[in-house]
């Protein structure tokens, strides 16, 4: 299937859900704050509790990661230096930071030239590049891209089709 057959498909699908939007705007009664009658009004209501929240009514607890309460300071701290502890891995002290480590592959032209090899075959994103069919074709497999010829017909009137599909 081309990428405008599957574009047209979704064209489709998003046009019938808009047009279900427009007769079916949700139910009120199916919100769980108290207000069910005024949007508004439950927005308002929403707006109170993180007013509350945000005024220190007890949102912290260092136990249990929620979406309605926050850690202390403290445990933040705590967290952010253990994610640090095992990003280094117990790295030794003298390759610990990104300067350290630049200097320890000073020297190493071996091992630095055998990386810009490995780096020079690989597709870009910063800049154009000149590649064979047979490259061009394996990219695209790695990629799990589209060809062109794959991908239908760029000149598709998709503001048509999406006009069309909602009716």
């Amino acid at each position: 299937m081309t990428l405008q057959a599957r574009l047209s498909e979704l064209i489709s699908a998003i046009g019938e859900d808009i047009a279900n939007l427009r007769t079916t705007r949700g139910t009120m009664a199916a919100l769980t704050t108290t207000e069910k009658t005024n949007l508004v009004g439950a927005l308002n209501e929403l707006k109170a509790g993180l007013d509350a929240l945000e005024a220190g009514s007890g949102a912290i607890d260092d136990n249990a990661t929620s979406d309605a309460t926050t850690w202390s300071s403290g445990k933040i701290a705590t967290s952010i230096e253990a994610a640090i502890a095992a990003l280094l891995d117990d790295a030794p002290e003298a390759l610990d930071t990104l300067r350290e480590l630049a200097e320890a592959l000073e020297g190493q032209e071996g091992v630095v030239n055998g990386l810009l090899t490995s780096i020079g075959h690989r597709l870009r994103f910063d800049a154009p590049q000149a590649l064979d069919a047979a490259e061009k074709a394996q990219g695209n497999a790695n990629l799990g891209s589209l060809s062109l010829l794959q991908s239908g017909n760029p000149e598709t009137d998709l503001v048509a089709l999406y006009n069309t599909a909602k009716g």
